[in-house]
C-alpha cells in the first residue's frame, strides 16, 4: 500500500501529465496548490524563480521515475536533481523512537523540494519506490504506485491506457495479416 509521503510525492508529480492543464500552471497557482498541502505557510511567497525550480524537479523526479518502468533513466534528469538538491540540503535526525529521517530545517519551496527528495531517499531505501512509476503509455506520462505482486505494472489504468495499449496491438496485428 502506498504511504502518506510517496502518496504526496505522485501527486506533486501528476500536477501534470497527459492532455490535463498543468496545476502549477503559474507562481500563485503553485503556491496555492502547496498552501492546500501544508507545504508553505500563508506568509511565505512562490517567486518565478521558484516556481521554475518545482517544475524542474518534478519533472526531473518523472524522469527519475522512468528507471522503475524501463530500467533507465536520463542523464539530464540525474544532473537537474544534483543540481537542486544543492540548494536543499538535508540531515539524519533521530526521534524518540529510534527512528531515523531525513530532513531539512529550510522553509519556502527549497525546503519542499529538500521533503521531496527525502521522500525519494526514504522510499528507495525500504523498497517501495520501485513500485511508484510512470505509466507507459507516452500522451499520458500518469505517476502511478504499482500493487501487483510481481511489480509488473506498466499502465496508471488497465480500463483506459492499457486497454487502448492493447486495442492498438490488436489493430496492428490484423493489419499485418491483411497485408499478407
Amino acid at each position: 500500500m502506498i504511504t502518506e509521503p510517496l502518496k504526496l510525492l505522485q501527486e506533486c508529480i501528476n500536477t501534470r501529465f497527459g492532455r490535463r492543464a498543468d496545476e502549477w500552471g503559474d507562481p500563485e497557482q503553485l503556491r496555492a496548490w502547496l498552501l492546500q498541502r501544508h507545504l508553505l505557510t500563508k506568509e511565505q511567497v512562490v517567486t518565478r524563480s521558484d516556481h521554475q525550480r518545482m517544475i524542474e524537479a518534478r519533472e526531473a523526479i518523472r524522469g527519475l521515475l522512468y528507471m522503475n518502468t524501463e530500467g533507465n533513466v536520463e542523464a539530464s534528469s540525474i544532473d537537474v536533481l544534483n543540481h537542486l538538491s544543492q540548494r536543499a540540503p538535508l540531515q539524519l535526525s533521530f526521534q524518540q523512537n529510534g527512528q531515523a529521517n531525513l530532513t531539512s530545517e529550510l522553509t519556502g519551496i527549497d525546503g519542499v523540494i529538500a521533503r521531496l527528495f527525502g521522500i525519494i531517499f526514504t522510499a528507495m531505501a525500504d523498497g517501495s519506490w520501485s513500485r511508484l512509476k510512470v505509466c507507459h503509455n507516452e500522451k499520458c506520462q500518469r505517476v502511478f504506485y504499482d500493487v501487483s505482486k510481481n511489480r509488473s505494472g506498466t499502465w496508471c489504468s488497465m480500463k483506459i491506457c492499457g486497454s487502448r495499449a492493447k486495442a492498438r496491438a490488436y489493430q496492428h496485428r490484423h493489419q499485418k495479416k491483411d497485408v499478407v
